[in-house]
């Protein structure tokens, strides 16, 4: 195994690629600023830094995936995974781009740009060595909202993979992430029957009670030592207080460690009944996300990551966490490692979201040596 040497001479480029990326704005939707940003890390791979690959735009409903990959000598493919888009509208920051001491503050700059440049140097560290593997960097642009256009892309591309590595940020200790849960999003939609409450409520059939009995057979189904979590977090119902409410409907957050658990919830959820026939229950949605399970494959290349770390002179943990990344979607197909991006924090947070500036090119090594174990 041959680890590059530390970047950390590369920090001031690195810090410029990160701002440039950062000041393009990238929600999600808006194809205009995530077509300019896939481009411009697109020119940094190939101009700039001289990477030498081959570069592919893949243009869906939701803006440009960038395909670009890195021939190798070695049996196998490593699909490096990470997305363009971020949570915050244009504008939304009241200043794009500020440094304050160690710390870089930007929209996106740790979801996940900050991740993306330190995928770009990793690539430009291994460029002139021989023996790798093939690497496929796929960034894409609908992550945050659910990649419902690059979905089949991704498992498209893990299935052709030996391993993915994710580029999201690590949790917040440093540690690489293997497992993930599942999430799935439900909404219940409840067709009741009007009538006036004081001369003839009989006559009516309450949907706002059948969504609250809802509520209650749902928090039934968790199963907190499993991890399993249901979230009946909105719900809505009714015309006026004097109206037997005719409609309601409940939306449902679950999130679950396993598929097994996620067949349970489902099932469970699918085949509810109200207690009064005359309302009529639609459930839509379901889970979105598969679980991303703690495999073999992946406990191995995070020992590899772990093994890499200290030759670098520190040390590095594996954790599982709850929310969902576009490894959900990969692990089922391959061995996947999250995690692989920026140190930082406050993710999704207006004008607070940072990454720590002399922590990327450390970063960027480790990911360079995973690249070529």
């Amino acid at each position: 195994m041959h680890v590059p040497s530390n970047l950390r001479a590369k920090l001031p480029a690195m810090k410029a690629l990160l701002e440039r990326l950062v000041r393009l704005e990238t929600p999600s939707h808006d194809l205009h600023g995530l077509r300019a940003a896939q481009h411009a890390l697109a020119d940094a791979l190939n101009h700039e830094l001289g990477v030498g690959g081959s570069t592919m735009f893949v243009d869906t409903a939701n803006g440009p995936i960038l395909d670009y990959t890195l021939p190798g000598d070695l049996a196998g493919e490593t699909l490096l995974l990470g997305h363009m888009d971020t949570v915050y509208m244009r504008g939304a920051w009241s200043n794009l781009w500020r440094l304050d001491g160690d710390r870089a503050y930007g929209p996106g700059v740790y979801d996940m740009k900050g991740g993306l440049v330190q995928a770009a140097f990793a690539l430009a560290a291994i460029a002139d060595q021989r023996r790798r593997p093939s690497v496929r960097l796929l960034v894409t642009p609908d992550e945050e909202t659910g990649s419902l256009a690059s979905r089949e892309i991704i498992e498209e591309a893990a299935r052709r993979a030996s391993r993915v590595l994710v580029l999201e940020p690590p949790a917040s200790d440093g540690a690489l992430k293997v497992a993930r849960k599942g999430v799935g999003q439900f909404t219940l939609t409840f067709s009741g029957r009007a009538a006036h409450q004081g001369t003839e409520p009989e006559l009516g059939a309450n949907a706002v009670i059948e969504a609250a009995r809802a509520v209650l057979t749902l928090l039934d189904l968790q199963d907190l030592a499993a991890g399993t979590t249901i979230g009946p977090n909105v719900i809505s119902g009714g015309t006026v207080s004097n109206v037997v409410a005719d409609s309601a409907r409940l939306d449902v957050d679950v999130r679950v460690w396993t598929e097994a658990e996620a067949a349970r919830v489902e099932a469970a959820v699918r085949s509810f009944i109200t207690r009064d026939p005359r309302v009529l229950l639609v459930v839509d949605g379901g889970l979105n996300r598969p679980a991303m399970e703690p495999s073999a494959g992946a406990l191995e290349i995070a020992a590899q990551a772990r093994s890499i770390a200290e030759t670098l002179g520190f040390s590095i943990g594996i954790a599982r966490v709850g929310g969902a990344s576009d490894g959900n979607f990969t692990a089922p197909f391959a061995p996947t490692l999250d995690g692989l991006g920026a140190m930082g924090g406050e993710a999704h947070q207006r004008d607070r979201e940072w990454v720590r500036l002399t922590e990327l090119p450390l970063r960027a090594t480790l990911l360079a040596g995973l690249l070529v174990v």
